[in-house]
């Protein structure tokens, strides 16, 4: 009779080649068995399993794994381990694409597919871009798309008060006004585009500020002395200089004061000139020379055609009305009639030469 006899595999559960190498030393062992020979004699004989006297129990199995192996030797591979996997191309931890059925591979897949890109790692989900139409890094609450990353023209933020205008943004500070009038204030407050008042300007004064806020400081008009020629100006601002005693062993030191303390000199008075429209002396009126001796001889001019009659003539410093400084007009009734005027073939001396018609044309008999 024939005796079938099993040797024990004990320990974990087997592999692939594990098995395979087992049941050759079983077919082994059962073929030394049935001509004769023991496996090592002077060992023991194997323990029974039940319905097999000679065969060793079965081998101890682990729990199933996903590793593509029976791990708990029921016939099954990865039994409910297996897990939808998706491709994360850009290892960024989220996948795209079509999805396999696996066990978790590690680096290169994910068990999500929420990558709207995955060509880039930073990018991988829709997010809400604001559009920023002067580029001033802001963008308009009210103007926005959704993208799968960012589109050119758009930022994150949504705090821009006016986007048609740079310098206006969050942060900002808004100027007006110049000297005393300046004013500043945030461009935006709350996403609201604040509007920048500028002061109330007053006189100018000599205070080294621009009070009235024209952009000048201290322009106080000048201040003015003399009169005739020799008025002059000055400026009104200025400092008034005083020395002081030194305390206390110190030396004297000089303390100036800004203010409105300009100083005027007028200037030099000359002798006065008649006729000229001018104050020479600075007396406050010009041609009055009292020395008869300066004094002018006018002619009178009643047609006002710059010469004066010969007769009539008069002694002054300041000009008469209707007199003239050159003599010799033969008719000051008419204007037409004086030195230098042309002749004409009208049977009058129009240039007072003491001849009618004498031109050159009344000589050509034009004048019958």
């Amino acid at each position: 009779m024939t005796r079938k006899s099993c040797i024990r595999v004990s320990g974990r559960s087997l592999g692939r080649y594990e098995a395979l190498l087992s049941t050759l030393l079983f077919l082994t062992v059962t073929l030394v068995s049935s001509i004769g020979f023991a496996a090592n004699p002077s060992e023991p004989p194997p323990e029974e399993v039940s319905g097999c006297p000679d065969c060793p129990p079965p081998p101890e199995c682990e729990p199933e794994v996903c590793d593509g192996v029976d791990n708990d030797c029921d016939g099954k591979i990865d039994e409910g381990l297996l897990r939808t996997l998706y491709r994360d191309a850009d290892g960024d931890g989220y996948g795209a694409g079509a999805s396999i059925q696996g066990c978790p591979l590690g680096l290169g897949w994910v068990t999500n597919n929420l990558d709207c890109n995955d060509s880039n790692a930073s990018v991988w989900q829709v997010s809400r871009f604001y559009r920023d139409a002067d580029g001033d890094g802001y963008g308009a609450p009210n103007n926005w798309i959704d993208s799968c990353g960012r589109p050119a023209g758009y930022v994150t933020n949504a705090t821009d008060c006016n986007d048609s205008n740079a310098a206006v943004k969050p942060g900002a500070i808004k100027q007006c006004g110049v000297g005393a009038c300046a004013a500043s204030v945030q461009a935006c407050v709350n996403g609201v585009e604040r509007t920048c008042t500028p002061g109330t300007p007053s006189p100018e004064v000599c205070d080294r500020e621009d009070n009235d806020c024209n952009g000048k400081v201290d322009d106080v008009p000048p201040i003015t002395c003399g009169q005739g020629v020799c008025m002059r100006s000055a400026p009104a601002c200025g400092e008034l200089c005083e020395t002081v005693e030194g305390q206390d062993g110190k030396p004297p030191k000089v303390v100036c004061e800004w203010g409105n303390y300009g100083r005027c000199t007028p200037g030099t008075p000359s002798k006065e000139l008649c006729a000229n429209g001018v104050d020479d002396d600075c007396n406050g009126s010009a041609d009055d020379a009292s020395d008869e001796a300066d004094w002018i001889t006018f002619y009178p001019d009643r047609d006002h055609d710059g010469v004066g009659a010969s007769w009539g003539a008069e002694l002054a410093c300041r000009q008469p009305p209707n007199t003239s400084r050159v003599s010799g007009d033969c008719d000051d009734t008419r204007s037409d009639m004086k030195p230098g005027a042309a002749e004409l073939c009208d049977g009058i001396d129009n240039n007072c030469s003491g001849d009618v018609d004498e031109s050159s044309v009344c000589e050509q008999s034009v004048c019958q």
